[in-house]
């Protein structure tokens, strides 16, 4: 079935955390509707997340109060993403 998406300019934070931690946050992170872009495991998970810019302060606390400080955040620049919209 064909839909359609809206394309909307998002800020690209990353998110590194345990292995433990890692579960926990994705799924929190898809039953919030945040979209994630790329993961990266290393020695830790690196989660790439789309975060609408006038979002991304929200986001870092609900991030930080989520993991209990554990996350590490960076701004990795903007990139176009696609939502549904129907």
């Amino acid at each position: 079935m064909l839909g359609i998406v809206e394309r909307s300019l998002a800020m690209i934070i990353s998110c590194t955390l345990d292995y433990s931690a890692h579960a926990k946050f994705e799924n929190t992170l898809e039953k919030e509707g945040y979209q994630i872009s790329n993961t990266t495991f290393t020695d830790k998970v690196i989660l790439d997340v789309y975060v609408d810019s006038a979002d991304v302060d929200l986001f870092r606390e609900w991030a930080i109060n989520l993991t209990n400080g554990q996350v590490q955040l960076q701004e990795n620049g903007q990139e176009y993403r696609e939502k549904d919209v129907i």
